[in-house]
This record gives C-alpha cells, structure tokens and sequence, in this order.
C-alpha cells in the first residue's frame, strides 16, 4: 500500500510537470511551450537553427523571435552569442 501511494503521488507530479509545458491559453503560452519543450529534449543547450528545426518551422519568426525575448527577460531561458574560433558570424 505504501509503494502504490508514493506511485500515484509520483504519476500525479509528473502529469502536473507535463500538462504545464503541454497547456496554453493562448499563442504566446504555445509557442514558449514549444520552445520550452525543445531545449528540454535537447539537454537544455542548442543553437537558434537547431531550435528553428526542432520546432518545425512552424512559428512566424517574427513571434518567436519575442517569445524568445520574453523567455530571457523572464529567467527562463538565456540567450548567449558565440563567437566562433575563426572569422564568422557568431551564433545564438
């Protein structure tokens, strides 16, 4: 009895942890879900191309280009440009 309870406390975490990246009330909501979801899956690292692909290019750059802003101004996320060793444009 006591392994079922700590079972269904932790089943009941996880569709807490899973229905808060998954559930939006509006756009904005799904689309830094989306992205939430993305650099999660990815270990919580990747460049802004890789991010465009996992997401399918299925977002206005426009939009996610302010979700991802959003994100950084919230502390969910942080935006780093770096610079590659040779001559080149540096990468996000």
């Amino acid at each position: 009895m006591r392994w079922a309870r700590e079972f269904a406390l932790w089943c009941t975490d996880r569709l807490a942890e899973g229905a808060d990246l998954y559930i939006a009330d509006t756009d904005t909501q799904e689309v830094a879900n989306a992205v939430l979801r993305a650099l999660t899956k990815a270990g919580g690292r990747m460049r802004h191309r890789d991010l465009l692909r996992a997401l399918g290019y299925k977002f206005e750059k426009r939009h996610l280009a302010d979700v991802l802003k959003s994100l950084e101004d919230a502390e969910r996320i942080a935006i780093e440009k770096v610079k590659p060793p040779g001559p080149g444009r540096p990468s996000e």
